[in-house]
């Protein structure tokens, strides 16, 4: 147990040894931490003690690490697709390169040793670290996961285009739809949601030969 509060801990007791921050406010922080969980690091940040720049600084100085701009990173979208999003997620981390048995990472917090451990049982790889802003990693990580897949469009996002291509006519019982469907199949296969080429086997198929 005291192993485990060390661990959550070591970022506070540098900070406070440092003089970044006051006894007081790392005793307010961890009781944050303890109502409420999350890392300490983001809590202190959110908490308005530290500016989220100067914490990477600091790090990186104590810790002699790189920091480097997830903006810049070409992210192997392979790799991380190995990594359970949630794991990901909430460690604020993302593989870089795989060498080997070497996984390299970029994570806000590298004194979170609990974060580097359970990544290292997760992947059975060593891993090394380099520090890259929490914020600037978030934001690649929403990209990353919540990125449209090929093809997908909401239904929201079809009626706009239709409407785009000029006012719908009404559809009446009895009359012809030809308008109508000729802008949607030219919308859906515009938005690849289905291929020429399986619209014309759909086609065929629901007009077998006689």
């Amino acid at each position: 147990m005291e192993r485990n509060k060390e661990k959550l801990n070591r970022l506070g007791e540098m900070l406070l040894n440092a003089k970044m921050i006051s006894a007081q406010q790392l005793k307010k922080a961890l009781e944050y931490q303890q109502n409420t969980g999350g890392r300490l690091g983001e809590i202190i940040e959110k908490l308005g003690f530290i500016k989220e720049e100067t914490l990477v600084e600091f790090i990186a100085q104590q810790q002699e690490l790189k920091i480097v701009d997830p903006q810049a990173v070409v992210w192997p979208e392979g790799l991380i697709k190995k990594i359970p999003q949630s794991l990901i997620e909430k460690y604020t981390f993302l593989p870089m390169t795989k060498h080997e048995d070497i996984l390299t990472i970029a994570i806000s917090d590298p004194t979170d040793y609990e974060a580097i451990e359970e990544i290292q049982l997760f992947t059975n790889m060593r891993v090394e670290v380099v520090l890259a802003h929490r914020s600037a990693l978030k934001k690649i990580i929403t990209t990353m996961f919540d990125k449209p897949k090929p093809g997908s469009t909401t239904k929201e996002e079809l009626i706009k285009d239709l409407e785009s291509t000029g006012p719908i006519p009404a559809i009446k019982e009895g009359e012809n739809h030809g308008l109508v469907l000729e802008a949607l199949v030219k919308l859906l296969v515009s938005k690849q949601v289905i291929s020429a080429d399986e619209l014309a086997k759909k086609i065929e198929e629901s007009n077998p030969k006689k």
